[in-house]
């Protein structure tokens, strides 16, 4: 037991070439001894992260929508087990979408998208599930409406998610319900904006002015956030642009930034 720490970091350090290397196959095992000495909640988080990620970069590098269904069930299990992971991952979700549609598994493709909005409320998913459930608008905003998560931030999150969804189907009083609902308190900014928007329709030009002032100081929406260097990205990536660490980067509100520092990172790309 005593040798366990010194495999780990070992494993950790090999882990880390292989990413840096973009041998993701071969960094895999290394992570699974490296995750072995995870003794705490945010040490076993971030082990998650980089499993998830490993096998959704992995499966990037060799994916071929016109491969044959064994290859693509093969595809279809292992992003699934990266969500099992890393629930939030939402653009494996999607991913995950793509490879089950080119199965030929709608049915499947429906419970992985509701699962992921149910994990992570995203605006691609919503809608790509309207998509997968080629139902009416009405029928579409009330099916988005019980996936949104029942509590804490991500419901409000959800709420937010599906008004934007309600306005631009013209489901103004349903949008503005899934608004209000939401305490002012925890509005970001673009749930500020859709009210804004709501305002301007109503031609209520004092609410509209007196929503936009919030939003401009309400916090800003999610994004891709580096958790060691605090660098903003547009899209996720393997290794964070500002300081090269791998699966740092987290779905989250920005903090620690201002419009000044933060920053954006290339496209992903299957070398990344």
């Amino acid at each position: 037991l005593g040798l366990r720490p010194k495999s780990a970091l070992a494993a950790r350090q090999v882990m880390m070439l292989e990413a840096e290397r973009g041998n993701w196959a071969a960094a895999l095992p290394a992570q699974l001894v490296a995750a072995t000495n995870a003794d705490d909640a945010d040490a076993r988080q971030m082990a998650a992260r980089q499993r998830a990620a490993l096998i959704y970069l992995d499966v990037l590098s060799e994916l071929d929508l016109e491969d044959d269904q064994k290859r693509l069930r093969e595809a279809a299990r292992r992003l699934e087990t990266a969500l099992a992971a890393w629930p939030e991952f939402w653009p494996a979700a999607l991913t995950l979408a793509d490879v089950l549609d080119a199965a030929g598994q709608p049915r499947k493709i429906t419970k992985a998208l509701e699962t992921a909005f149910r994990a992570m409320p995203h605006e691609d998913i919503a809608s790509r599930l309207g998509a997968a459930w080629a139902t009416s608008e009405g029928s579409y905003i009330a099916k988005l409406i019980r996936l949104i998560p029942k509590e804490g931030g991500l419901a409000d999150e959800g709420r937010r998610i599906v008004a934007s969804a309600a306005l631009g189907h013209g489901l103004v009083g349903e949008a503005r319900r899934l608004l209000e609902d939401i305490d002012p308190a925890h509005r970001d900014a673009e749930a500020w904006r859709l009210l804004s928007r709501l305002a301007a329709t109503a031609e209520d030009s004092a609410s509209e002015r007196d929503a936009l002032r919030h939003a401009g100081e309400a916090p800003r929406s999610r994004r891709w956030q580096c958790t060691n260097c605090r660098l903003v990205h547009d899209e996720w990536r393997g290794h964070c642009a500002g300081c090269a660490s791998f699966a740092t980067l987290k779905w989250q509100r920005p903090d620690g930034v201002t419009p000044l520092n933060s920053g954006t990172s290339p496209r992903l790309t299957k070398a990344d």
